[in-house]
């Protein structure tokens, strides 16, 4: 395991900790449940087209998320 947070640190890379309260977990899920069908609906929209104007809209692109998975490692350890 220590080599593993050396070849980490070898490449400039540091170990994050990250703590989740309960009240934060249930403010993502209200906030999730009052936008799923947005969220559903713009993930059926092409890449090129247009979406409306609004404030969940904002900053956001029409299409599915891309979601990469690096499963590679675990093949040679």
């Amino acid at each position: 395991m220590h080599t593993h947070f050396a070849e980490a640190a070898k490449y400039g890379r540091g170990i994050v900790t990250v703590t989740q309260t309960m009240p934060d977990l249930e403010k993502e899920r209200a906030y999730l449940r009052k936008t799923a069908a947005f969220e559903e609906w713009r993930q059926k929209l092409g890449r090129g087209d247009r979406l409306p104007r609004g404030k969940f809209f904002r900053g956001k692109r029409p299409g599915k998320k891309i979601v990469l998975v690096d499963e590679f490692w675990r093949a040679f350890s």
